[in-house]
C-alpha cells in the first residue's frame, strides 16, 4: 500500500511540473548598417512557417527589437528599411528561450552611399 502512495505522489508531482512548462518564447535581435551604426526604425517581420501567425514591429534608437509569447515553432525574420536590401534569417523558438539576431543590413542595389567626408565635399554645409 505504501509503494502505491509513494507512486501516486510521484505521478502527480511529474504532472504538476509538466503542467508549468511554457509553450512560449521571445525573439530579439539587433540592426546595423555597414559601418555598424544601428538602424532605428526598421520594420521587422516574424512569420510563423507553419501557420498564419505573425507580428510586427520596429527597432529602436539602438537598432533593437523583441517579440514576446512566441508560440514554440519555425520561423522566418524579416528586416526592411528603405535604401537597405530586404534581408531575412529563419530561427527556430524553443519554450523559454530568447534567442537574439543579428541583422547587418546592405545598401539596397543602385542606392548610392558615400563615405561621410565624400558627401561633406559634394554637399558643403551652408551656415
Amino acid at each position: 500500500m505504501t509503494s502505491r502512495r509513494i507512486f501516486v505522489l510521484l505521478a502527480l508531482l511529474v504532472a504538476s511540473s509538466s503542467a508549468g512548462a511554457t509553450i512560449f518564447g521571445s525573439v530579439r535581435g539587433i540592426i546595423h548598417d555597414p559601418q555598424h551604426r544601428p538602424v532605428q526604425g526598421a520594420m521587422v517581420m516574424l512569420h510563423a512557417k507553419s501557420s498564419e501567425w505573425a507580428s510586427t514591429t520596429n527597432s529602436n534608437a539602438n537598432g533593437e527589437f523583441e517579440f514576446n509569447a512566441v508560440p514554440i515553432g519555425e520561423y522566418s525574420v524579416s528586416v526592411a528599411n528603405p535604401g537597405f536590401a530586404q534581408t531575412a534569417q529563419d530561427i527556430l523558438v524553443i519554450s523559454g528561450t530568447q534567442p537574439v539576431l543579428h541583422f547587418n543590413c546592405k545598401s539596397q542595389a543602385g542606392v548610392k552611399t558615400l563615405p561621410f567626408p565624400a558627401f561633406l565635399k559634394q554637399h558643403p554645409p551652408t551656415l
